[in-house]
């Protein structure tokens, strides 16, 4: 959402400045990053804005090459679109999946292949680990992804280069290691203390009754 809602306001902020050109007023620019994450949901095509038919949404209708399965270590999916159905066909390595019907879109959708192609893809992820699938990403050129626990996280690399996590006192002296700045570069309050329950209960109340 960070990096559609940078994209939106970019573009945002130049219209505005060509305005401020052209008309001699600027105006103000309002993003809601929850709003940029909602439209890629479901076919984001921005030609729309342009004169492309209108998708429809497709509703419960189950794709396989879309999905969250259970794995050997917790769940995993694949997030596949057209360019990328023959990597992860590869990747399931199914002899079934030369067929025309699943290599044709609009057969995939249909029953009973749909179903076929969801089996076989519960089936691949079954017999995996979360390390297993993601490894098999970037040499096949397939996106795909894995759900993270809070250790997960914790044991990250990426996040630890980051130098993502802040240590903060609790109210009994002990440190908890906590998500911190959003974005490198920042000015950070590194004396942060969490505060024991119900500490600034009277201060909000007063100050929502005022």
């Amino acid at each position: 959402s960070f990096y559609l809602g940078g994209l939106n306001g970019f573009a945002a902020a130049v219209t505005a400045h060509l305005g401020q050109m052209v008309h001699g007023e600027g105006d103000w620019v309002d993003i809601s990053l929850q709003e940029c994450a909602a439209s890629m949901l479901e076919l984001y095509l921005p030609g729309t804005s342009y004169g492309a038919p209108v998708q429809l949404r497709t509703g419960n209708q189950v794709r396989p090459v879309w999905g969250i399965y259970p794995c050997v270590d917790g769940w995993a999916g694949a997030f596949c679109l057209e360019r990328q159905i023959r990597g992860l066909f590869t990747a399931l390595d199914d002899p079934d999946l030369e067929e025309q019907r699943f290599l044709d879109p609009l057969a995939r959708l249909q029953e009973p292949t749909n179903s076929e192609l969801l089996g076989k893809m519960y089936g691949f992820f079954a017999e995996r680990t979360k390390a297993d699938i993601l490894a098999l990403g970037p040499a096949l050129k397939v996106p795909f992804g894995v759900v993270t626990t809070p250790a997960d996280l914790l044991d990250a690399p990426g996040l630890e280069e980051r130098n993502f996590w802040e240590d903060v006192e609790l109210p009994d002296g002990q440190v908890a290691r906590v998500p911190g700045r959003p974005f490198p570069g920042f000015g950070w309050r590194s004396d942060v203390r969490l505060a024991t329950p119900g500490e600034h209960t009277d201060a909000v109340v007063k100050d929502w009754l005022a």
